[in-house]
């Protein structure tokens, strides 16, 4: 059993997809992990919708492209089953259409989703998914139990967008804050590296089932340097359902996390697993100690606090021993802080009404 799975899906829609047998079936969608539709403003003229509901190609693209493309974008999010789809492809290939995304096959045949699944993936430039064990929890034991969690490793990730979309746009730093910025140069000062790229880390709650009663925690990867349509690009790396998460279950996940983004610094692929195993994949063998080409550092992580509390283990707001990481301040000192900040912010507005 694999957890987690998550796929960009024809420009960057993101997709819940597990074989969680807890999740609702209406919820998962498939992993059709695309890198043809990355257009990070290539030369070309390219571009990529960030909206809810993107197109997945635009008018400038042949005809025949433009069908197949909607035919798996419609595949890809769970708009039309996989029987529906191999229809649509069958009367594709009768007609004589170019550029079929998947060959003709009886719409009765055994195991027909998995096989489709399969053949819209094969032309994919994402890496394969990174398999880790993670302790997670049981929601029907209640029993903590090691389950395979399948993730997207940043220091894979980020070569591909480099390859395929422009260098200097992922280099951006027009939107980063100013301690963003601050870090930043000081780890290019530290490594040497001017050009070194600055990305971000987010997780929040996405909702998978029809009642919006359970959710799923989505670890992504974000580029706080980008600006205009771009400043809201994320890329997921893992997903779990919430109920899953055990008290050493975020432990696990960024180990292998940090693992990956120490290889990142270096601007080297690693030569073994996380946990000093050999690899496994054919790929990740070809790459074990080669230059990445590029070197990254992470230079910020978004979330709420109670991410931050279960993730980095910091204080809770309702913590008596202090609720800051740096300072002993504790909860009622906030609130008395807030209440005279706006009494003073209270104060200043009659002052400007008066002077009016």
């Amino acid at each position: 059993m694999v957890w987690g799975e998550v796929g960009l899906v024809v420009e960057v829609r993101v997709c819940n997809q597990t074989h969680h047998p807890y999740m609702h079936g209406s919820s998962s969608c498939n992993s059709l992990v695309r890198a043809q539709a990355w257009h990070l403003q290539q030369p070309n003229g390219g571009s990529m919708s960030l909206s809810k509901r993107p197109r997945p190609v635009d008018d400038a693209i042949p005809a025949p492209k433009r069908l197949c493309a909607n035919v798996r974008d419609l595949y890809a999010s769970n708009e039309i089953s996989a029987r529906r789809t191999q229809s649509l492809i069958n009367d594709m290939h009768a007609a004589g259409v170019a550029h079929c995304p998947a060959a003709s096959r009886n719409i009765d045949a055994p195991n027909l989703a998995r096989t489709l699944r399969r053949r819209l993936l094969k032309a994919t430039f994402w890496p394969p998914a990174y398999q880790a064990r993670v302790r997670v929890l049981d929601r029907f034991s209640e029993k903590e139990e090691l389950q395979t969690v399948a993730l997207q490793l940043p220091h894979e990730v980020l070569p591909v967008l480099q390859r395929l979309g422009n260098a200097a746009k992922l280099r951006e730093e027009v939107s980063m804050d100013f301690l963003s910025l601050e870090h930043l140069l000081y780890c290019q000062s530290q490594s040497g590296v001017q050009d070194m790229i600055g990305f971000g880390l987010h997780c929040d709650g996405v909702p998978h089932s029809w009642d919006r009663e359970e959710s799923c925690e989505v670890f992504s990867m974000s580029f706080p340097g980008l600006g205009g349509a771009w400043k809201n690009l994320r890329i997921p790396l893992f997903s779990i359902p919430h109920s899953s998460f055990s008290e050493n279950t975020w432990d696990d996940l960024m180990e292998v996390i940090a693992w990956s983004l120490r290889y990142l610094w270096q601007g080297k692929y690693p030569s073994q697993r996380h946990d000093n195993l050999p690899f496994k994949e054919n790929a990740r063998k070809r790459n074990a100690a080669k230059d990445l080409g590029l070197h990254a550092c992470l230079v910020e992580i978004r979330g709420d606090w109670k991410m931050l509390a279960e993730t980095f283990h910091l204080p809770r707001w309702n913590e008596k021993g202090g609720i800051c990481w740096s300072c002993t301040c504790n909860n009622k000192q906030v609130v008395t802080a807030c209440i005279a900040c706006r009494l003073a912010q209270q104060r200043d507005e009659i002052g400007r009404g008066w002077e009016g």
